[in-house]
């Protein structure tokens, strides 16, 4: 703990004097600190397999969009990005996300080491929140079959069904996990509603590819990795999460090249096409170029702060209130401009006027625009905190497994978006959990302390 305090309070430092000269010393400075953070949280939740798989796909995404450029990229191909931007910001930027993962790092080891409570995995002695094992099946099957429909008439994905089906799915997978206490779920027994549950997010993950959007999918297949390892060994864990993280990037960077062509992508289209990227960019980091990406938003989004001022949470307003359905619209709060619209703006007006595309944010930068490095080092810390409490609890706690789920899922793109981005499915899976556990018995529980 006292390293991560030393390294945190480092990073603070680097941010404050980052030479306005891009320095590789100082780049690779920062991600050496970075690893050196990481390992040693990683070390401090080694045996805990919730918070082991968030870690995983959390911080190789955190790396991809913060760390690989400056230190890998930049001084081998200065031309990697199309459009130009003001190099100068470029080790700011790389202590900036120092400063978020080690505030971050902070909180999720604050619990670790502590005295805490878990259910005895006693076979059929597992906690009995509801009455039907089924019910949230049931009630995702509705749900989902609705939204189905409507995606088959539009051909479009709306963010409000797409909260309600991404609240369905958590509640019945949690629901799922917390009625097999001890049992591996891959050895449960598959019933006709398992199946159709099954069925119908293979549906969803095909409908969301068909329109070119790739982060249900991603919602998906990262939720049901969880639901078939998070009750492994941290080791078997591993085992099998690392090869299918991998296959998984590789595929997502294969359809991100080929779902703007007028082809199927059939198995030999895709190593057709991954050859072809190859012989053409002579350039692994390509694979990652989604996440790298966000790189240069931060640097673009300190500049606008230099230029303007900051958002004061402006940007996080319409989405606290859209908890509430209709709440914006109703107030007149629609018509905020988010963090990214603000960095593409930016860009477009200073740099790329020729440009159509848009740009992303990255999650360290997205709260300095609001909020400044205090508010940085703020919510990243309760961001590890939630994390850490939840990955603790959530064998006997189903709100706590909500949560954790919850952000297993999220854990891919979090950090290329808005922290609070999906808070909507956060406390739309709660709210649902509150009420069924509301209207059924209410569970006894066996403890045993861990010292």
């Amino acid at each position: 703990m006292k390293l991560n305090i030393t390294i945190f309070l480092i990073s603070i430092g680097l941010f404050f004097a980052a030479p306005k000269e891009y320095s590789w010393n100082f780049c690779i400075l920062n991600t050496i600190l970075f690893f050196i953070a990481t390992s040693i949280s990683i070390i401090k939740i080694k045996k805990n397999t919730a918070a082991l798989l968030f870690n995983i796909l959390f911080l190789f995404s955190y790396f991809l969009t913060a760390f690989a450029y400056p230190t890998f990229i930049h001084p081998f191909n200065i031309n990697y990005f199309t459009f130009f931007f003001d190099y100068s910001y470029i080790n700011k930027g790389t202590a900036l996300a120092l400063v978020g993962i080690c505030a971050y790092l902070l909180g999720l080891v604050r619990y670790y080491g502590k005295e805490e409570c878990i259910l005895q995995g006693i076979e059929g002695k597992g906690p009995n929140l509801y009455s039907n094992q089924h019910t949230g099946i049931y009630q995702f099957i509705t749900v989902a079959l609705l939204a189905v429909l409507i995606l088959l008439l539009k051909r479009d994905s709306n963010a409000g069904l797409l909260s309600i089906f991404k609240s369905a799915t958590i509640v019945t997978v949690g629901l799922i996990i917390f009625k097999n206490p001890i049992s591996r779920i891959s050895q449960t027994k598959l019933t006709f509603s398992y199946i159709i549950f099954f069925s119908i997010l293979a549906i969803f993950a095909l409908m969301f590819l068909t329109i070119g959007d790739r982060g249900p999918f991603i919602f998906i297949a990262t939720i049901l990795l969880t639901l078939f390892v998070i009750r492994l060994k941290p080791t078997q864990m591993i085992a099998l999460a690392l090869p299918v993280v991998a296959v998984g990037f590789f595929l997502m960077f294969i359809i991100q090249q080929t779902r703007n062509e007028n082809t199927i992508t059939t198995s030999s289209d895709i190593i057709a096409k991954s050859n072809e990227i190859r012989t053409k960019n002579d350039d692994y980091w390509r694979y990652g170029f989604d996440l790298i990406n966000s790189s240069r938003d931060i640097y673009l989004g300190l500049e606008y702060i230099d230029m303007y001022d900051y958002q004061y949470g402006s940007s996080y307003k319409s989405i606290a209130l859209s908890v509430i359905p209709y709440l914006p619209s109703l107030i007149g709060a629609t018509d905020v401009i988010s963090g990214s619209s603000m960095i593409t703006k930016f860009h477009r007006d200073r740099y790329a006027p020729q440009s159509d595309g848009g740009m992303g944010t990255q999650m360290a930068i997205d709260i300095y625009m609001n909020l400044g490095i205090g508010g940085v080092i703020v919510i990243m810390y309760l961001f590890g905190m939630y994390l850490g409490y939840c990955s603790l609890k959530w064998f006997n706690n189903i709100y706590a497994l909500t949560g954790i789920l919850f952000l297993i899922s999220t854990a891919i793109y979090i950090t290329r978006s808005n922290i609070f981005l999906d808070l909507r499915t956060l406390a739309w899976a709660l709210l649902a959990i509150y009420i069924n556990s509301a209207i059924n018995a209410k569970p006894k529980y066996r403890f045993r302390s861990l010292t």
